[in-house]
């Protein structure tokens, strides 16, 4: 008996932490019965991807949304049925877990009095013909986030609902700037009171967007329309202006000049910390909490003994912890019998310096010759020494080179402009520019993202939040360790409730030692990914109910 009650404790401390790991795969499960009564609004949405998930109401099945990848939004709903009018039915999800077991959750919901089923009388004289009636559908659209920053994604959800008598075909939902963004097959139909979901999402986004949708169908034989309501997302733009000018840019061996810098925040966002440099100078200035249309001038005066060319390099940090590099156009300044010696001044700059997930960033980059020569074969190069574009002749003044180049990790990138000029070799490099991928190992520490989920009044929600992802981690290793440990528990358990006692003791006397070899067991995981682009695209799940 003793044996069997620990084995059964052994048994239970293996499978109680296998069977945690579940929690978090569901977001949300809420449920809420229209104001009549007379039909229950479902919404799925889910934390992590599960499979064969399927809703069921007095043992019934009332749902079915299959599979729904992580931070998909499932909806749907049933009927009620008149005995339910004034009650409190129950719904239950079930569905496979990240964690390959079974697992379901339920949810309560409060159906009013007001819910009642026709008569048969009542049937008789509300019935209408298959050809008559009215047919009319309406579309809402919501986004995941109205306030983003720039490179951010959004998912916009399409609800589409059938509001009038007549099956509707052809369904297309469409935006004024996308075009086409899902519809359904010709051979499927969307019937009264049904609905429909459609998903877009919008990545990498980097200027404010409006959605505004326009759903069209078939119906009484020609093609109709409808609009539905706008949203508006707004993307704050991270955008400083820096200007450098000088006094004089002749003068006399001996002659003192004053250099003029200017930084203006152009973008959305308020910076908390500014630091204004020169090249060779080092700081000039620096200014705090830095909001939209400010500005701060910095001066500085200056002996220079040779011709110099001089630089402003503005470094900002916003409220997150993230870090922007910005430069202006360089001045020259020329000593009287100091010639100029060779110089180019490269100026690269980027609108696209925070990424959700890799995608195309372009760059602009300004080569300016200063000196008063032509240079020939003025070669430019990235970071790694991979060449962007090769300048067979460069008279004085400024040449513009537009470069496009994949993302896929946080790097900081520095142009380097190589010119050979009478046997002599000069390199001259660029501001360095950091361009980050959000949830990247080198992304700035401090930035951090914080997801909410508001319920509406009446509404039941079912939710299991998860920590961050460090802590999740840690967690899990405190699991596996836990089997461990009590699998071994459970091996010397069992081991020492099957030798006999008399061989122990033989084998004691003769002072030998009986060795027994065990077997491997092996096992197998597997593991997916999806990989997304830096253009828009479209999630092809629908769930329709």
């Amino acid at each position: 008996m003793k044996r069997w009650l620990a084995g059964f404790v052994v048994l239970l401390m293996i499978f109680a932490p296998v069977m945690g790991l579940a929690e978090g795969d569901i977001q949300s499960f809420t449920a809420q019965a229209t104001e009549d009564g007379s039909y229950i609004d479902i919404t799925v949405i889910a934390a992590k991807t599960v499979t064969n998930a399927k809703i069921t109401k007095g043992g019934k099945t009332v749902g079915t949304p299959g599979d729904i990848e992580a931070g998909d939004r499932w909806e749907g709903g049933c009927n009620v049925d008149s005995s339910e009018a004034g009650s409190t039915v129950s719904l239950e999800l079930s569905y496979t877990g990240s964690d390959g077991q079974s697992h379901s959750q339920s949810v309560s919901v409060s159906i009013p009095q007001a819910a009642t089923t026709p008569s048969s009388t009542t049937t008789t004289t509300t019935t209408t013909p298959a050809d008559t009636g009215t047919a009319s559908a309406s579309i809402r659209v919501s986004a995941s986030e109205t306030n983003v920053k720039q490179g951010e994604n959004v998912k916009l959800t399409y609800v589409v609902t059938n509001t009038g008598d007549k099956t509707l075909t052809y369904v297309e939902v469409s935006e004024p700037s996308l075009g086409v963004v899902d519809k359904i097959d010709s051979s499927e139909n969307l019937k009264p009171g049904e609905k429909i979901t459609f998903t877009y999402t919008l990545r990498n986004i980097k200027q404010s967007f409006q959605s505004k949708p326009r759903l069209t169908y078939f119906a009484d034989g020609k093609t109709q329309a409808v609009s539905g309501n706008t949203v508006n997302i707004t993307v704050a733009t991270a955008k400083l202006t820096a200007t450098l000018e000088i006094s004089e840019s002749q003068i006399d061996p001996g002659d003192s000049i004053t250099l003029t810098g200017r930084v203006t925040n152009k973008g959305d966002i308020t910076f908390k910390s500014v630091t204004i440099s020169e090249k060779s100078l080092g700081e000039l200035g620096s200014a705090s909490n830095m909001g939209s249309g400010e500005s701060k001038t910095v001066t500085k005066q200056v002996t220079p003994q040779d011709s110099a060319v001089y630089q402003l390099v503005v470094t900002a940090v916003d409220s997150t912890g993230k870090k922007y590099t910005y430069s202006s156009k360089s001045v020259t300044v020329k000593v009287a019998d100091n010639p100029v010696p060779v110089t180019i001044d490269l100026t690269a700059q980027t609108d696209t310096v925070q990424l959700s997930e890799p995608g195309m960033v372009s760059f602009s980059i300004d080569v300016d010759n200063i000196s008063n020569k032509t240079l020939s074969n003025v070669k430019i190069t990235d970071q790694n020494d991979n060449t962007v574009q090769v300048i067979s002749e460069l008279p004085a003044g400024s040449e513009n080179i537009q470069y496009e180049c994949m993302v896929n990790v946080t790097t900081e990138f520095i142009f380097t402009a190589t010119v050979e000029v009478d046997g002599v070799t000069s390199n001259f490099r660029s501001a360095p520019i950091k361009v980050t991928i959000a949830n990247d190992e080198t992304t700035v520490s401090g930035e951090t993202t914080t997801l909410a989920e508001t319920t509406t009044p009446g509404e039941t929600t079912v939710s299991a939040g998860g920590g961050n992802t460090l802590t999740k981690v840690l967690i899990g290793l405190v699991v596996v360790i836990a089997i461990v440990i009590t699998a071994l528990i459970a091996l010397v358990i069992y081991g020492n409730s099957i030798r006999p006692e008399g061989r122990r003791k033989d084998s004691y006397h003769a002072g030998q030692t009986k060795r027994r070899g065990g077997t491997q067991g092996s096992g197998r995981s597997s593991s997916g990914g999806h990989t997304g682009s830096g253009t828009p695209n479209r999630s092809n799940a629908r769930r329709r109910r």
